[in-house]
């Protein structure tokens, strides 16, 4: 009876009648939220918005989006829970790497400098690695701002490059790196429907280049990876019984962008029942503001794809940047096998074999990170990376330990030095043109 009267009284807070029952109040809400989105797909058209792709309404909903999301970032409470986080996974780091290392014969580096001599030059590959994911990254924002505004805006690109990156690390599931983003666009000069769009953009093609990769390497580089006695056999099919429910939870999403980004009706239909379920089943306390929100982004995917299908050679250079930076990346763990193995090759091919099967190894890692959604993986890339890397013709035996080190340290805790010094940046820039114009008055 509580129950009832409080999703009587949310809807009534919302602007209706308290005479009626749920299910007509749920209907009134759905029919004026459908009629605002026709209003303004008839007011605005993507031909027609000339500072953007996104219709005017999509627009002030996802400002409004990532400014929360920007100032509950700077809570006392949130900045703590990141810090924890963080700490767990340094502290996570050290016992296992204490462990590792305590186990093998090779616990001083200085013994590993010796028996690995040049073969650790590799270590700077990595590094090399992570350069060419940046660069692609920063690529992709320059030409996507290029093309929409007409400006050259390199030192930008670069920046909410680094800045998003850093937020989608410090966040479970990746979900702050888009509106930090929308928000610096926003603050250099770009108006709202650039600011929005773009990273959108980045944002679908991605999550297509990154499924697609996906699903060929789990199901044509894995079975490459060999093990070796029952034991390693069993744990390798429940790594990848594990990893093939993160794939599939990456294909539902993808597929979700899909569908509804290419049909209207599909799409807010889809949302509209999935707010009604979590409405009935108490997850959604505000109905109105839930709905509001969802079809905010139904909008945004729709205006987006429906761009990128005008625009091919726009969408054929987005897909062609966000390939190599996926590829980039996951090249990083080869660099440590060469760095911390003992493999040689005879010829090219070889070569290519090996980078296939390191990166199915470490996009197998990617997959059942999914399932646990903590900032950077936390404990599970450590695991899976122990497992899948002391395994198999391209393992790195008792160096495991130092490759973990080094693996972790630039795929991860460089990425979040890179972007926070540039927030460090940014507030001293801030903070110095604030006395400055506190002088001047």
């Amino acid at each position: 009876m509580a129950d009832k009267e409080n999703k009587s009284e949310q809807l009534h807070l919302e602007g209706t009648n308290p005479q009626f029952s749920d299910e007509q109040k749920i209907e009134m809400v759905e029919e004026q939220t459908e009629l605002a989105m026709q209003i303004d797909e008839n007011q605005t058209s993507i031909n027609d918005f000339d500072d953007g792709i996104l219709e005017g309404h999509v627009v002030a909903g996802l400002i409004k989006e990532a400014e929360e999301t920007e100032q509950k970032s700077k809570k006392k409470k949130t900045a703590i829970t990141s810090i924890i986080f963080f700490a767990i996974n340094i502290l996570l780091m050290i016992f296992i790497v204490r462990n590792l290392l305590n186990s093998a014969s090779v616990a001083n580096f200085n013994n590993v400098a010796q028996a690995q001599t040049t073969r650790l030059w590799w270590i700077a590959g990595g590094f090399g690695f992570l350069v060419l994911f940046f660069a692609c990254e920063t690529l992709l924002f320059y030409f996507l701002i290029k093309k929409i505004t007409g400006k050259r805006r390199l030192w930008l690109s670069y920046r909410i490059a680094a800045v998003g990156k850093y937020y989608d690390f410090i966040t479970p599931t990746q979900l702050g790196g888009q509106p930090s983003q929308i928000l610096r666009l926003t603050k250099s000069g770009l108006s709202g429907g650039q600011a929005t769009s773009i990273p959108i953009i980045k944002l679908i093609v991605y999550s297509f280049v990154y499924t697609v990769i996906s699903i060929f390497l789990y199901f044509y580089g894995l079975p490459m990876v060999t093990t070796a006695g029952s034991l390693q056999g069993f744990l390798m099919a429940l790594v990848k019984i594990l990893g093939g429910i993160g794939l599939v939870v990456t294909v539902i999403m993808t597929f979700l962008y899909f569908i509804i980004g290419n049909g209207k009706l599909i799409g807010r239909s889809f949302i509209t029942w999935l707010v009604r379920v979590g409405f009935k089943l108490h997850i959604v306390k505000n109905y109105r503001k839930a709905l509001d929100r969802l079809m905010t982004q139904v909008q945004e995917y729709q205006s987006s794809i429906k761009y990128l299908n005008k625009n091919k050679g726009t969408l054929v250079i987005t897909v062609l940047l966000c390939l190599v930076e996926c590829v980039a990346f996951a090249l990083i763990p080869f660099a440590m096998v060469m760095a911390f193995g003992s493999t040689t090759f005879s010829g090219v091919s070889d070569a290519l074999f090996c980078m296939l099967v390191t990166m199915s190894s470490y996009y197998l890692c990617l997959m059942v990170s999914t399932i646990i959604p903590l900032p950077g993986g936390t404990g599970t890339m450590e695991v899976c990376f122990i497992f899948l890397f002391s395994i198999g013709t391209f393992s790195v035996g008792d160096n495991i330990g130092w490759a973990l080190i080094f693996f972790r340290l630039i795929t991860y805790y460089a990425v979040i030095a890179h972007g926070f010094l540039h927030i460090v940046f940014e507030n001293i820039i801030r903070i110095a043109k604030s006395k400055k114009q506190g002088v001047n008055k």
